[in-house]
């Protein structure tokens, strides 16, 4: 699978592979010399076509451990390179891990931040209700203060006509004022209420301020670390171009060792010397897209279009938005979830018969390990926790560890 990234080349990285390959051009030029020379004297006999043999056979030896050594300072080379790039992958992968805690952080915040919203709604209305409430009260309290009032200096006739003596008028006062006394007390635990609603709703209206801090924060963190990704990823790129230039060399050295190692070997001759039957199987051309987006790299063999250097993808690039739904393609069990350098989080899911599915890059899953899950089943969603570019699935299909070309599994769309 090609991965990206990029940053600035070492001091000195582009001298060193042009000179290999003049040093690997020129060794394949002696090479073919060599061998007009050898079919010349073939033809000859004698000491002296022996010994001119000799001496050439002494400066291919020579010219040989020559290109082995550049072959083993550019091998030493292309180590140091794939170091960095290690290094630069782990780093990327613990971005993309911090970036995933980030937004699940973020989606819990926001959760939390909906749930006190709501809890303060729910206060304001409880204390709207008290205020009406304790207004009523209030108002019955203040005609019940005057009608005392009136009856006490003799004000009320109707009050007094009925009563059928001071004793009874007392009464009436009496009860009267117990009547005001439970309508005070009323009030005074409306107040009451009200203070302690009112005291909710201030630390309500703290935690939604600190919520709402806390998610500005993650969003600053989210935005720093997606620079740094950036960054990272363009670093990543740089490193894969320059260990593409020095593979490109050691290819052409190796190849070059490989026609003199012929060679000297002709000329020291001349000296002398020296199944599938699974429910899975069945399925293939008809299985359905693991995530709805856009193919954009393909199974197997493919060459650098700048230094024609030939990898092999062991699976398909899928390009979807961010949080896409992700689907098993086929009934089975979730056998691996988790972080592998180079390809983001990870889900493997067995099928039996000796298939397996990858799927890569994730943003997150929804299923775990030891689930069973059904063809179609969402159980993941689309991320870029990988090394591309975008938002993107990688996708394998394998059958007893060989890796399969998915669009040979898929349906025609």
């Amino acid at each position: 699978m090609s991965k990206g990234g990029a940053a600035g080349r070492s001091p000195g990285a582009g001298g060193r592979p042009r000179q290999a390959r003049v040093g690997a051009g020129a060794a394949r030029a002696a090479a073919a010399a060599l061998a007009a020379a050898l079919l010349v004297s073939a033809v000859l006999s004698g000491w002296d076509g022996v010994l001119a043999a000799s001496r050439e056979l002494v400066r291919k030896e020579k010219k040989l451990e020559d290109l082995k050594r550049k072959l083993r300072e550019e091998k030493k080379n292309l180590s140091s390179i794939e170091k960095r790039e290690v290094s630069v992958l782990g780093e990327l992968e613990r971005l993309g891990k911090l970036l995933a805690r980030l937004r699940r952080e973020h989606r819990g915040l926001s959760a939390s931040l909906r749930r006190v919203k709501g809890e303060i709604k729910k206060k304001d209305r409880r204390i709207g209700s008290l205020e009406k409430k304790r207004s009523e009260l209030g108002q019955r309290l203040e005609r019940r203060l005057r009608a005392m009032y009136l009856m006490r200096n003799g004000s009320s006739l109707r009050v007094i006509a009925s009563a059928s003596g001071a004793d009874e008028l007392g009464r009436r006062l009496l009860h009267l004022a117990r009547i005001m006394e439970a309508d005070t007390r009323l009030v005074e635990e409306c107040e009451r209420l009200l203070a302690e609603l009112r005291r909710e709703r201030r630390s309500l209206a703290a935690l939604k301020s600190k919520r709402l801090a806390a998610i500005r924060d993650i969003k600053k963190k989210q935005r720093q670390i997606m620079a740094a990704r950036r960054s990272k990823t363009a670093l990543l790129r740089s490193v894969e171009r320059e260990k593409a230039r020095h593979l490109a060399v050691v290819s052409e050295l190796e190849s070059a060792a490989r026609e003199l190692t012929a060679l000297v070997t002709k000329l020291r001759r001349r000296r002398g010397g020296f199944d599938s039957t699974s429910g899975f199987a069945a399925m293939k051309g008809r299985l359905a897209m693991p995530v709805k987006g856009k193919v954009v790299s393909l199974y197997g063999k493919v060459t650098h279009p700048e230094f024609k250097t030939v990898t092999f993808n062991n699976g398909i690039i899928i390009e979807a938005p961010l949080g896409e739904p992700v689907r098993s393609v086929y009934d089975g069990e979730v056998v691996y979830v988790g972080w592998l350098r180079g390809y983001g989080q990870v889900m493997i899911v067995d099928h039996d018969g000796g298939f397996y599915t990858l799927f890569a890059y994730l943003s997150r899953v929804v299923k775990e390990r030891g689930e069973r899950v059904k063809a179609g089943e969402v159980i993941a969603r689309v991320g870029d926790s990988g090394p591309h570019d975008a938002p993107a699935l990688y996708f394998e299909i394998r059958q007893r560890g060989v890796p399969r070309d998915p669009l040979g599994w898929i349906a025609s769309r």
